[in-house]
């Protein structure tokens, strides 16, 4: 089958953020989205789609430095299309490819999802689209701080080493909002629910490019347990 559609999209942005090497260390950052897919003709996806991602930093000491992150969205329309949440756009990694994903027999993406679907990111320790649904909430920690740079020589070829101490959390549901106080929500069976995971790695720069190295454990806090670690190596600078 084919289709013809339209997604025209509008964005408001403010950003304030003092940078430091890879990371901004000061000041505020956010934006609020919109896009639709009006239906020009009988073939068209009909969809609207309203997002927002606000990310606050705090300069402590020292060069240490805090870091948050929040993004909501939310999608409805006759064709509404799933967020994808979970994993980060690693180049290697301990993980395998999610099944999910990629058209495995638990669940099987159908074109449209895939190419309109929104995948929010970073959620370390857990696989690539892990959770879905037509509405999202994630929010990052991170805190950041020198790590070879006051006490060892730059490293040549890497430059100066940082590191980053983080914790990721989120949620996905269609209609019924999933509470967080309900085990039965924290299932990695369960194509909606919730994702908690934290972690540490270094970043640095590399050829010319910035590199994260991550380590990450999927958590549960309702009944405690701690996944195996995942490791994941990415380029690209922090939020």
């Amino acid at each position: 089958s084919s289709f013809t559609t339209l997604i025209p999209s509008i964005k408001y942005t403010w950003d304030n953020a003092l940078w430091s090497y890879t990371h901004p260390v000061e000041g505020f950052r956010y934006f609020l989205k919109y896009r639709t897919s009006p239906g020009i003709n009988e073939k068209s996806l009909t969809f609207h789609s309203a997002t927002m991602d606000g990310r606050k930093y705090f300069r402590l000491f020292n060069g240490v430095s805090l870091a948050s992150r929040f993004f909501a969205g939310t999608n409805w329309g006759t064709d509404a299309q799933k967020f994808q949440l979970g994993g980060v756009p690693w180049l290697f990694s301990s993980d395998r490819y999610s099944d999910r994903f990629y058209g495995g027999q638990e669940y099987a993406p159908s074109i449209e999802e895939l190419y309109f679907s929104e995948y929010v990111m970073p959620l370390r320790g857990v696989q690539i689209s892990n959770k879905f649904g037509q509405n999202v909430f994630l929010a990052n920690l991170e805190l950041r701080l020198p790590f070879l740079i006051y006490y060892f020589p730059a490293i040549k070829y890497l430059g100066q080493i940082n590191g980053v101490i983080f914790t990721d959390f989120g949620v996905t549901w269609d209609s019924d909002y999933p509470e967080f106080w309900d085990n039965s929500n924290w299932q990695n069976n369960s194509n909606t629910g919730w994702l908690m995971s934290y972690g540490f790695g270094p970043r640095f720069i590399f050829l010319g490019m910035p590199w994260q190295l991550d380590y990450a454990w999927q958590y549960n806090p309702h009944k405690g347990t701690i996944s195996d670690r995942n490791w994941y190596l990415t380029i690209g600078l922090d939020f």
